[in-house]
């Protein structure tokens, strides 16, 4: 993956107590506040990637809603490296 293991932001332009749990925004002094729980769970989808972890096993570890791993949605990475399209799919 392009992204090695560069941090991931999810950088956000309207400053909000919502949007502040999903992102990060960019305060006057150019520091980022928030705490960016998309780029959290990004990071540790692709970890568990590059690590050959199944996405099943993932997903039971840290979601303790899913009881039946059978009831998982198919999910796939669509990775964009400069027009170039890349498509996992996690299974």
């Amino acid at each position: 993956m392009q992204t090695g293991d560069k941090e991931l932001i999810n950088v956000i332009s309207e400053k909000s107590p919502e949007t502040l749990i999903w992102g990060a925004c960019k305060t006057y002094s150019g520091k980022l506040e928030g705490r960016n729980l998309l780029g959290q769970v990004l990071m540790q989808i692709r970890m568990a990637v590059k690590s050959g972890n199944l996405y099943k096993n993932w997903f039971s570890s840290n979601f303790y809603l899913v009881q039946n791993p059978q009831l998982l949605p198919t999910l796939s990475l669509l990775e964009n490296n400069n027009g170039l399209e890349t498509k996992l799919q996690l299974d």
